[in-house]
């Protein structure tokens, strides 16, 4: 009977151990999907900024700049 319910012993063991391996190869894969989904919207953000640089002229660039700029100064309290 030891062998039988060490034989037990050892198989759940494995099938555990099996189980362990597969749900965290479940997780890593998830893992790198969402990853994968962030970096992809990073990427397409990029290029719609990239995008409406090419559209804005240099004139309209430095009003967004001081706009931004008056933003900043009104968060920090400066006057």
């Amino acid at each position: 009977m030891p062998f039988i319910e060490n034989g037990f012993i050892y198989f759940f063991t494995c099938v555990g151990v099996a189980a362990s391996l597969a749900f965290g190869m479940i997780w890593l894969c998830a893992a790198i999907r969402i990853l994968c989904l962030y970096s992809r919207w990073q990427l397409d953000e990029a290029l719609r900024a990239r995008k409406a640089r090419k559209q804005l002229s240099r004139d309209e660039i430095i009003r967004l700049i001081e706009i931004a700029e008056q933003v900043e100064s009104n968060k920090r309290g400066v006057e």
